[in-house]
């Protein structure tokens, strides 16, 4: 359920494409954020909600419809001043539209250039918002990285298990070590003997694959069967 908003609270959205972020210039001759970069925002109306808002002003601002994907965050410089609601949204319709005398400009930055813009933003919640979505990106990508890493290793580990470079030196090794032994024991014969528990373990190796994926067959009906 929407939370109705009480006054003097402003709700804005952080729109992020093919990497760059849309911000508005301000068209308020006279005051102090005149010419200032801020994002498509507005104040709530007593009664409205928080979400109904930044979803307007987004289609007065800038001519878009937008979806709210998640709330990045509150913002507030000091008690001062009202407390600004940052939504992560996403372009859905409509066309990149301003009304002239609200604002100067609607553009597109990189997140470069909105961080060397600093003096040029309205106020520190566009660097804030920013920041929330830009951070939650590299931990997701580093995510998506780690879990590429293990899928390949993954791979790499199988791939040696079915190898035959594997399975000619554990058979190498096999028929050393049971030579070795057979030559200790005063066994005749002992290295023509290593041959066949040598070949055995070679012979298991090579069907225990097949003997794997008849068993799983029959686990995998058994189970649908209990089902």
């Amino acid at each position: 359920m929407q939370k109705l908003a009480e006054t003097n609270i402003v709700a804005g959205v952080v729109i992020k494409q093919d990497g760059k972020y849309l911000l508005v210039q301000e068209n308020r001759p006279g005051t102090k954020v005149h010419g200032l970069w801020n994002f498509p925002a507005g104040k709530v109306e007593e009664g409205d909600s928080i979400e109904n808002t930044a979803v307007r002003e987004a289609k007065e601002e800038i001519g878009y419809d937008v979806e709210l994907l998640r709330k990045l965050g509150i913002f507030q410089a000091h008690s001062s001043t009202p407390p600004k609601h940052a939504f992560e949204a996403k372009i859905v319709g409509g066309k990149l539209d301003w009304p002239k005398d609200e604002i100067l400009e609607a553009k597109w930055f990189t997140l470069k250039e909105v961080r060397d813009m600093k003096d040029s933003l309205r106020e520190e919640w566009i660097i804030g918002a920013i920041s929330i979505m830009e951070n939650n990106m590299e931990n997701l990508e580093q995510r998506i990285q780690k879990i590429e890493e293990r899928n390949q290793k993954v791979k790499s580990d199988k791939a040696w298990e079915i190898s035959w470079t594997r399975r000619g030196l554990l058979a190498v090794f096999t028929y050393i070590a049971i030579g070795a032994y057979l030559q200790t024991i005063g066994v005749q014969s002992p290295w023509l003997n290593a041959v066949v528990p040598a070949g055995a373990f070679m012979l298991s190796t090579l069907t225990m694959p097949f003997f794997k994926k008849v068993w799983l067959k029959g686990k995998d009906k058994s189970l649908r069967g209990s089902q």
